[in-house]
Order: structure tokens, then sequence, then C-alpha cells
């Protein structure tokens, strides 16, 4: 029997069921369309919110502007023993689609040859769903006299990920602060990989890197063209960008040249051309100490090198505590043989935030993923494996469990599923 198809010691749990029960809710929230912009995430917080209650989960909704709303709901401790609480946290919205390069309708949830397609279906509905559900076993268990909390367990449904959260996190933070009360959370960001060889490693997401803009500028004067001119602003920017290119190149530096402008007119050579770089850094790496290089290595009084927009610098995620323990005992549960690894996402997520308030926070992404199915995010015939949804399930409930809950019988302290 597979590692995650094995029954985890002493579970009363129907994982099969479960993985329908998940399976089911993934294509229901990837059929209710909330591309953002313009988002509009009304519509998946209300199914949620209909979902919960059928477990007897009372559940809030924050409006963050118009049409744009977050949904939080809470398990709270019986006997608050162990810590603060714990987030359970996805966002609503998606990035947009272009229909004609998709095989499925990119909105209707099908299922073939054993995958559920659509857009969400890995970032971040098909989370959304992994989340819900665990909120719903739980509720079930406590029900049955099976386990008793120890810490509030949260589930947070947010707006706006996809276009930076300005009216999703980063509201939340200026203006809902008890929404985010917690010692823990865990989000996107993460990755369980698949290699060719079928084995298994799980990212564990503790700190992404921070994004931010620089734009390179070359002056020079302008003229006709039928007149070449050595200090042709085009130029000068080109030879820029062919000094900080084996720089850019380099996975570990972060730096992407996005967009290039210049000109005008076809016989006009313009005074100006501009490149867009979206530089990234790690938590305790010097912005202006890429910038510094990017200026040595281009050494052009021609060109100007300008932050243009600064991100914020989130700290990372501590890996020596309870919840990355949890995490990764959850994951050995599953399947003996995974390599856990902490991981510095490329990626933006909400967690950024989170980690600027004082809350660790852990991006694990719960799906088993080949790099082939991972690239399809944001891409098209984005999908999910029917098995990775019911893996995540057990992945993230059993972390929650671990850290927040004991069983019927145990003592204080020692967990409900070690």
């Amino acid at each position: 029997m597979p590692p995650d198809e094995a029954t985890s010691h002493g579970s009363s749990l129907d994982w099969a069921a479960i993985g329908d029960e998940v399976t089911a809710h993934a294509q229901a929230l990837i059929r209710i369309p909330s591309v953002n912009p313009p988002g509009l995430e009304a519509a998946v917080a209300t199914y949620l919110a209909a979902v919960l209650a059928t477990e007897g989960i009372d559940s809030s909704v924050i409006e963050t502007a118009t049409g744009r709303v977050a949904l939080r709901a809470v398990l709270p401790a019986t006997i608050p023993a162990a810590g603060g609480p714990v987030l359970l946290l996805a966002h609503m919205d998606t990035v947009g689609v272009e229909e004609s390069e998709w095989s499925v309708p990119p909105f209707a949830g099908e299922i073939r040859e054993g995958y559920v397609y659509g857009r969400g279906a890995i970032d971040d509905k098909g989370m959304l769903a992994v989340n819900l559900v665990t909120m719903l076993v739980l509720a079930r268990q406590i029900a049955a006299g099976e386990l008793t909390l120890v810490r509030d367990v949260v589930f947070l449904a947010t707006p706006d990920e996809e276009t930076g959260g300005a009216v999703g996190m980063e509201w939340l933070v200026h203006n809902a602060a008890d929404a985010l009360r917690a010692e823990y959370a865990i989000n996107e960001g993460g990755r369980v990989r698949v290699a060719p060889d079928g084995s298994r490693t799980l990212l564990l997401q503790v700190a992404e890197k921070s994004s931010h803009i620089v734009t390179l500028t070359a002056r020079g004067v302008a003229g006709h063209a039928g007149v070449p001119r050595a200090d042709n602003a085009i130029l000068a920017l080109g030879r820029a960008l062919a000094a900080i290119s084996s720089y850019a190149a380099d996975p570990a530096h972060g730096v992407s040249p996005t967009i290039v402008q210049g000109g005008y007119k076809s016989n006009v050579i313009p005074a100006d051309a501009t490149a867009t770089l979206n530089v990234r850094t790690r938590p305790g790496e010097s912005l202006d100490a890429v910038v510094d290089e990017l200026r040595r290595l281009i050494a052009d009084p021609a060109v100007e090198v300008t932050i243009t927009e600064r991100g914020e610098e989130a700290p990372a995620s501590s890996e020596d505590t309870p919840m990355y323990a949890a995490i990764a005992d959850a994951a050995r549960a599953i399947d003996p043989t995974i390599t856990v690894t902490p991981y510095v996402s490329a990626g933006v997520t909400d967690s950024a935030r989170l980690r600027l308030v004082g809350i660790d926070a852990y991006g694990v992404l719960p799906f088993p993923l080949t790099m082939e199915d991972e690239s399809r995010m944001h891409g098209a015939d984005e999908r999910v494996p029917v098995g990775a949804l019911a893996y995540g399930v057990r992945l993230v409930h059993g972390a929650v469990q671990r850290i927040a809950a004991e069983s019927s019988g145990a003592a204080p302290g020692a967990g409900g599923s070690r």
C-alpha cells in the first residue's frame, strides 16, 4: 500500500471518504470564478460559510472594499494549554486565463484521468478546500469526543492576494489585526515535490524573497535617425543590460529584466530609454547592496540605476518551533521516506505580512506534484491530482492535530496523533 494511502495509527477517520469530500469542494470552488481583477470573492466566501455551518462552525465576513471580503471562522480551544492560535490561511482570488490555451473549460472543475482541472486548482482553491475540510474533520472529531483542542484553530480566507493584497492581507493587518491573532500559520508557498523516481521532498517555506522594482534609465541626445550617434540612449541601455546579463541570469541573485521602453517614432533617436528590473532579495539581504553591484557592473554615467519601488522585507520564520516540527512529523507519518527541508521561495505570499507582525508562518502547498504539474500554476490547464487533494488534508490535519489537539483520554501535552 503506498504511504499516502495508509491509515494513520489509531485514527478512525475514513480517508477515502474525506478524499472524495475535499475533491468535491475543490471542484465547487473552481466553479465560482474569482479572477483578480476584479476578484469579487464574496461568492466564494458565501460558499465557504455555508459549508462550515453544516458542522456548526460559525463564520464572520470582513468587508475590505466593495465586493471584496475575507471570511474568518474559529474552532475555539476547550482547555487552552498549549499556546496561541493556529491560523489556516488560503486566498480566494485567482489569476486570469487565456481560454484559447486551455484544453478544458477553466472554470468547470472537471476531473480527467485522475486530475481536477481548473483555474485555482493549485493556486489557491485546492488549498482553500483542504483547509475547509480540515476544519470540518476537526469539528466532527470534537463533537464525537475524539479530541479536545488546546489551541484555537482559525480558518481565514482572504481576497486580493494575486495583485498584492492592498484590499486583502495588507488591509487586514492595518484594519482588522484581531482577525490575525495567532502564534503560527499554515499557508501556501512551499512544495511537496515529486522527483522522477517517485521520491518526495517537502520544501517547507520559512521565508520568501522580497520583491522590489529597480529602473535603469539611459540618457542620450535626441536626434534624427538618419544621423547615427554614439550617445544613443537605446545603445547605452543595451550595453547596460549586457553588462548585468550574467549576474541577472544567476538564480542566486533574483534579478529579472521585465520591461524595456524607449522611443516613440521609427525615424527619431529618443533622449532616453528605460528597463524595469524585478529584484528579489532574501531575508537579511540588502537591496541597496544589490543596486550598488548593478551600478558597478554597468559602469556608465549615462545610465542611472534607481530603486523605484522598495518591497517589504519580512523576517524568516523559525525552524525551531513546535509548528515546524508538527508539519514535518505529519509529513513523515504519511510517507516515512519523505525528505523535509526549509525553503525560501521566490514567489511572494500573504505569509510575508504575517511574519512582519510576529506570526511564524509556514508555507506547505500540500500537494505532491511533479515539476511538470507544478509549472502549470498560473498557466494553461492548471490541475491537481485527485490523490494529492486527499494527501493535503492528511498533512494539514495531521499538523494541526499534533500542535493544537489532544486525543480523548490523553494527558495534556501528549499530542493527539504522535
